[in-house]
């Protein structure tokens, strides 16, 4: 993964987060039980999350997988910013179903992002 802009690879899937980078949690309650699990699960590693948020994901693959390089953009027409990202961690658990990628070389900005939906104890699906 020598194209990656940063050191800290993986940091997202066990933490402790590194210091030096703007941390933003965020958790939504998407549903519950088994088939919304799978469903957000599938929603989130085939890229359809970040494509209904107006993003354009050119992947290498159409599943997020260790490794797998995507170029994600957003924009009007013609004119788009375009990031280069490589996934660097995948959860696909029993009960936990995601992904992290690192920015590349080439990307605005240097970090990771991590996509992850849960099966909660009580039923409820969490992003």
């Amino acid at each position: 993964m020598s194209s990656l802009s940063y050191s800290e690879v993986g940091a997202t899937r066990l933490g402790p987060l590194p210091t030096g980078y703007h941390h933003l949690h965020h958790r939504a309650p998407v549903g519950r039980g088994r088939a919304d699990l799978e469903a957000a699960g599938a929603a989130v590693t085939e890229w359809r999350m970040h494509r209904a948020s107006g993003a354009r994901v050119r992947a290498s693959a159409p599943r997020a997988g260790d490794g797998v390089r995507l170029r994600v953009s957003l924009g009007i027409g013609p004119i788009r910013f375009a990031a280069p990202c490589q996934v660097v961690w995948t959860a696909y658990e029993q009960d936990r179903v995601g992904f992290a990628y690192g920015t590349e070389v080439r990307h605005p900005e240097r970090g990771e992002e991590c996509f992850v939906v849960e099966l909660a104890d009580d039923g409820t699906v969490w992003f």
